[in-house]
């Protein structure tokens, strides 16, 4: 028996409409192609931005600028890192100075200096090569010498009592038998007659003996007195000179006395 056409076209399935293998498999290929290609260009525009001179402020720079707009702290860092060594000496110098609110110890303070050295303001504040000079070690010598020595009485130690009214120390003493001035005694170790000949200057200059420095039960053993010398010819004598360029010795300031001259 022959079946119905309609029978026929219902049982049949079509073929037209029904996707193959090869159409599932080219549109899954056009897919992952298409989101490749917007993947690459995206990073592409991204890095064209990023690297466009003037074109975006990186992110590092851009905190940088809000910070120095907020609190111009990392522009005040920059610039104290950049300023040069006078302008820190300045600062120091002013630390040392009683605060400003207390004028009448300012002007002491000030009074003081310039007696001292016989000088006028000018001579550390003038803006020049040669006032940044004197205001370097006027610092030095407050921070180094002046806060660190005192007399035998405790009182503490004054420009004056060594300047006494010049901007250089007293004249050397020719009679100072010390003629070693300046060369440590670890470097002349091995040559006893040089280091009792140093020995020799510094007692004369001091007018004291052995035991004044040395602990005679223990010679290894450094004493108060002993630092304090090491430290005055390693910091004063080894560093500086006389105005007329011979060298600084004990005796130019002591004058056979322990203690600093009085002013």
């Amino acid at each position: 028996m022959t079946k119905p056409a309609w029978a026929t076209a219902a049982s049949t399935p079509s073929t037209c409409n029904r996707p193959t293998m090869l159409d599932s498999r080219f549109l899954l290929a056009t897919c992952v192609a298409t989101t490749t290609v917007a993947f690459v260009l995206g990073l592409a525009c991204k890095s064209t931005t990023s690297t466009v001179p003037g074109d975006a402020t990186p992110p590092s720079a851009a905190a940088t600028v809000d910070h120095d707009e907020d609190g111009d702290e990392s522009h005040g860092e920059s610039h104290e890192h950049g300023e040069d060594s006078d302008h820190l000496d300045a600062r120091a110098l002013l630390a040392l100075v009683p605060p400003p609110r207390d004028e009448a110890a300012t002007k002491a303070f000030m009074k003081g200096v310039s007696e001292a050295l016989g000088e006028d303001c000018k001579y550390c504040h003038e803006e020049s090569e040669r006032g940044r000079h004197h205001s370097r070690i006027a610092v030095w010598m407050a921070e180094n010498f002046s806060d660190f020595v005192s007399r035998s009485t405790g009182a503490p130690v004054t420009c004056n009592d060594c300047h006494q009214g010049h901007d250089h120390l007293l004249p050397r003493d020719e009679n100072d038998r010390s003629e070693l001035a300046g060369v440590l005694v670890a470097d002349i170790a091995d040559d006893s007659e040089a280091i009792k000949a140093r020995m020799k200057g510094i007692s004369d200059a001091l007018g004291v003996d052995c035991d004044y420095c040395h602990d005679l039960s223990d010679f290894s053993k450094p004493t108060r007195n002993q630092r304090i010398a090491s430290y005055m010819k390693a910091e004063l004598v080894d560093k500086y000179t006389l105005a007329d360029g011979s060298p600084l010795t004990c005796q130019g300031c002591h004058q056979g006395k322990a203690e600093i001259i009085e002013g």
